[in-house]
């Protein structure tokens, strides 16, 4: 598939059914990305595939998050208390510092399997045996078969606490 944006954007819908990626700011980040990878990246077929998915991962997930507002309007009247954020350069602590909060029973933290798919919003009732954990699970296993060097420094499965670079890469932004 070529990095063209208009390319990716009709992959996405393709996929979901969907058609509205809400405000449309994302795309300065997109065509800057979809520039740099078709003209001066020089991918292996590999990368060209690992980048494509991801790309292909945060439109669709543009598109069901607008499609779950649209539908459920009521969101925007949702309060949330007091977010904790953890910043920080690499490889400087910033995840054992996530992973230690997170180990609060009176925390909710940001799990790798919700930064991957979350929409629809993670249930209560399921939220310890979503189905996504177990997808999530084999992204990862597939992320550390291809870089040994990160099961290393993450010991990680898809119920951890992660960073939140998924949701913001669905801006194009990170």
């Amino acid at each position: 598939m070529p990095f063209d944006v208009e390319t990716l954007l009709d992959a996405a819908r393709r996929d979901t059914g969907l058609d509205d990626f809400g405000d449309p700011s994302f795309r300065d980040g997109l065509e800057v990305l979809a520039a740099a990878l078709e003209g001066e990246s020089r991918l292996n077929d590999i990368g060209r595939g690992a980048y494509a998915g991801q790309i292909g991962g945060y439109l669709c997930e543009r598109l069901r998050i607008e499609d779950w507002y649209r539908r459920h309007p009521e969101i925007e009247a949702q309060e949330i208390g007091g977010p904790i954020f953890v910043t920080g350069l690499p490889r400087t602590g910033t995840t054992a510092l996530s992973n230690l909060l997170a180990a609060d029973p009176a925390a909710r933290s940001l799990r790798f399997w919700e930064s991957q798919r979350p929409t629809p919003p993670p249930e209560a009732a399921t939220y310890d045996s979503d189905p996504r954990i177990a997808g999530a699970d084999v992204i990862l296993t597939g992320m550390k078969q291809a870089a040994p060097e990160l099961a290393v420094m993450h010991d990680d499965n898809g119920w951890s606490p992660t960073e939140n670079q998924d949701l913001l890469g669905q801006h194009f932004r990170t």
